[in-house]
C-alpha cells in the first residue's frame, strides 16, 4: 500500500516536471518565433534589424509614413482603419515584406513606390515610436 502510493507520488512528480518542461520549452519557442520571421527574403531585398535608426532615417521615414500610411494608421500610428503600428512585435524583415507586398484585400503594396532604402527609413521611424503602453503612460502624466 505504501509502496503503491510512493510510486504514484513519484509518477506524479515526474509527469509534472515533464509537463512543466514542455511549457517552458514552448514559451521559449514562441518567443523565438515572435522575434524572427519565417520569410526568407529574396537576394537584394534584405533589410537588417538595426538597433536604432539615425535621426535622418527617422525623419525620412516620418515623411514616407505621412505620405502613404497615416491615412489608414492615423497620424500617430495608433491605428484607425489599419492596425496600431506602435511597438510592432515583428522583425524588420517581416515589416518590410508587408510594406513591399501589402496584404491582399487590406493593404496595398508599396513595392513600386518605395525601394529598400525608403522602406528601411520607414521602419526606423516606426521603431522610434513609443509602444502603446509608453504612449498611454506619457499621456496620463500631469
Amino acid at each position: 500500500m505504501i509502496l503503491a502510493r510512493f510510486r504514484l507520488l513519484i509518477s506524479l512528480i515526474v509527469a509534472s516536471a515533464a509537463l512543466g518542461g514542455t511549457f517552458v520549452f514552448a514559451k521559449a519557442l514562441r518567443e523565438q518565433a515572435r522575434k524572427t520571421s519565417r520569410h526568407v527574403p529574396d537576394a537584394g531585398v534584405w533589410i537588417e534589424r538595426r538597433a536604432a535608426g539615425t535621426p535622418d532615417d527617422i525623419a525620412h521615414g516620418r515623411k514616407f509614413y505621412a505620405r502613404s500610411c497615416a491615412e489608414c494608421h492615423s497620424d500617430d500610428a495608433s491605428g484607425d482603419e489599419g492596425p496600431d503600428l506602435r511597438g510592432l512585435p515583428f522583425s524588420n524583415r517581416r515589416v518590410a515584406k508587408i510594406v513591399r507586398e501589402g496584404i491582399k484585400g487590406e493593404m496595398p503594396s508599396f513595392r513600386k513606390k518605395y525601394g529598400d532604402k525608403e522602406i528601411s527609413s520607414l521602419i526606423a521611424f516606426l521603431r522610434s515610436l513609443p509602444n502603446e503602453d509608453q504612449a498611454v503612460a506619457s499621456s496620463s502624466r500631469p
